[in-house]
């Protein structure tokens, strides 16, 4: 990367690399070609502006990225920096499900236990249970995606997708927690030890309130 004034460039792009989605989502952005002498935006034969001689550094000694850390507690809901979720369309897994709590208990009395088997789940409060893994329940409710340690809702993600692994790092460090990250910014963080092997035993042991 290099400045040149308010301007930072950033060079190296494989062709692949610059139209993932990450990349797509920076704003503010031009996207030029190079031919070693002049730069070409993306799409267009005619040149737009010499290419700049600058004074090229590594991109994570150019740009360090400290953030602080951000505290979040089981099923409260936290406050985290300036990001927003982003509807996208890139193609994401489902890998969790937002379900009611009535209707899980219902689910299991009569399903397969080598259907659950691959699942697990944690009751987050009288009403609602988060159900991980797949294939998932043919339950309504609210899907989610899977970064990291991070769980989003199907069809979202970060305004600035290149932070998640650094704010996966920060604001858990340990990785002893899931992050359930809501559309107006919070998240909920749940341990991994709170979630239990889905089974009848597992949720008629569990206060469902109905």
């Amino acid at each position: 990367m290099a400045v040149e004034g308010d301007d930072v460039w950033v060079t190296g792009f494989e062709p692949e690399q610059i139209t993932r989605a990450d990349v797509q989502a920076i704003p503010y952005k031009r996207l030029y070609v190079s031919n070693g002498r002049q730069l070409f935006p993306i799409g267009s034969r005619l040149p737009e502006r010499p290419e700049p001689a600058l004074l090229w550094s590594p991109i994570d000694r150019g740009l360090p990225l400290t953030l602080p850390t951000y505290r979040g507690n089981y099923v409260d809901l936290s406050p985290v920096p300036p990001l927003r979720l982003v509807h996208t369309i890139q193609e994401q897994t489902e890998t969790a499900l937002l379900v009611a709590a009535s209707a899980l208990r219902t689910y299991v009395e009569t399903a397969p236990a080598v259907r659950m088997k691959p699942l697990s789940w944690v009751l987050l409060n009288a009403e609602q249970a988060f159900v991980l893994g797949g294939p998932l329940l043919p339950l309504p409710g609210p899907t989610y995606w899977q970064q990291g340690q991070f769980l989003f809702p199907v069809g979202y993600d970060l305004d600035l997708p290149l932070l998640v692994d650094d704010l996966n790092s920060h604001l858990n460090p340990t990785g002893q927690d899931w992050l359930l990250w809501h559309l107006d910014g919070t998240y909920d963080r749940i341990p991994r030890t709170a979630f239990q092997i889905l089974s009848i035993r597992s949720v008629r042991t569990t206060s469902v309130v109905g």
